[in-house]
């Protein structure tokens, strides 16, 4: 029943976002288990200016997120999981900050979502925010929120970005932070109730780990400045 649960959310998300010029581009990465032609003919139906990229083989979040970027001209963007899994009002507070002037903004989540992380998974989340800390100077670690938004120029930060797996959240803000005349700003965002997470295998661990050691070498030789 996920499409009647995105329904549901797009429709929050349109009511808290009235007024506003409101475009979905929707990105399928890969997926063939329930989206068909008639999951595709339902979603068009149900939703205004609906954009969907969608392509046979799976390539990776940040590759994903890449593709969808692609497809917008809209001058600032939001992007997030389909499931929507924090508050809707954190979406409109990172459309604020973007209308006051941020270029990129970043969700920081707070306690309370550590709480429902299962152990290796919580592991995995902190040991990444203080390497973030340590390794790239970071002036805040969390980078993995899966909640972002920018301008055009963060829009150019983002494209710019090489990582296909989860760790291109972490290449664009280290890339954000290290631009010059970059406005970087931060919202918390707040887990929604109900929110049930994957585990995490051990292949995708390795995969991450060379991901940081790239983004950390490049960071090092100032191959992410622009």
């Amino acid at each position: 029943n996920w499409v009647e649960k995105y329904l549901s959310r797009y429709h929050e998300l349109k009511s808290l976002f009235a007024g506003i010029n409101l475009r979905i581009v929707f990105v399928n990465d890969g997926s063939t288990q329930n989206f068909d032609e008639q999951t595709i003919r339902l979603l068009q139906e149900k939703i205004e200016h609906l954009h969907i990229v969608s392509y046979p083989k799976n390539k990776g979040k940040g590759y994903a997120v890449r593709q969808g970027v692609l497809k917008t001209q809209a001058t600032l963007v939001l992007y997030t999981d389909y499931d929507f899994p924090y508050q809707m009002h954190c979406l409109y507070n990172a459309y604020q900050q973007l209308k006051a002037g941020s270029d990129v903004v970043v969700g920081i989540r707070n306690k309370e979502y550590y709480n429902h992380l299962g152990y290796k998974r919580k592991l995995v989340s902190k040991a990444c925010n203080f390497l973030n800390k340590v390794f790239l100077k970071i002036p805040h670690t969390d980078t993995q929120s899966g909640l972002k938004g920018f301008s055009a120029k963060g829009k150019e930060l983002m494209l710019s970005t090489t990582t296909n797996q989860f760790l291109f959240d972490t290449e664009f803000v280290c890339r954000a932070y290290q631009s010059r005349n970059t406005i970087v700003s931060t919202i918390d965002v707040e887990l929604r109730e109900g929110v049930k997470f994957t585990g995490m295998s051990l292949k995708t661990i390795l995969t991450e780990t060379i991901n940081f050691n790239s983004i950390l070498i490049r960071s090092y030789f100032g191959k992410l400045k622009s």
